[in-house]
């Protein structure tokens, strides 16, 4: 009596707790770019974003890739990531919801210390989005899901 009991709470125990199941990472890769207006095209190293790029409001001639980071950050932690650039970087991104067709995350960024951006986003599954970061020079900070 007393294991079929115990069988009995651990899986009512097991269905009232939300278990984090696999596949509840937002698998992310932020790209840091430096648009300028000179003759030339996207950088090999992310010609992933050509088509995001090229559909993007933030039109520029040449697309340089600075810095890059991959992360696996669970639902609900938060994630810090650093650039050192000629001006100092930390996003923080923190997944809010996980769904088939999209994810929604807090984003906040800071240049220099001093924070820029705090906002609600969601990214649609396998989707880009792409944030301009004012500074000398203009940055653009791409965030996809996946690496």
């Amino acid at each position: 009596m007393r294991i079929i009991l115990y069988a009995f709470v651990l899986g009512i125990t097991l269905i009232a707790t939300p278990a984090q199941a696999q596949g509840q990472d937002m698998e992310v890769t932020v790209d840091i770019l430096e648009p300028s207006e000179e003759p030339g095209k996207i950088g090999p190293g992310i010609q992933y974003l050509e088509e995001k790029i090229s559909r993007s409001p933030l039109k520029y001639q040449n697309y340089m890739e600075l810095a890059s980071a991959f992360r696996s950050i669970p639902l609900g932690k938060k994630a810090t990531i650093n650039f050192n650039l000629r001006q100092r970087l930390k996003l923080e991104i923190i997944p809010r919801g996980i769904g088939d067709k999209l994810i929604k995350f807090s984003l906040k960024i800071w240049s220099d210390g001093s924070l820029i951006l705090e906002t609600e986003l969601s990214l649609v599954r396998s989707g880009t989005v792409m944030v301009g970061s004012p500074g000398k020079p203009d940055l653009i900070i791409a965030i996809s899901e996946g690496f």
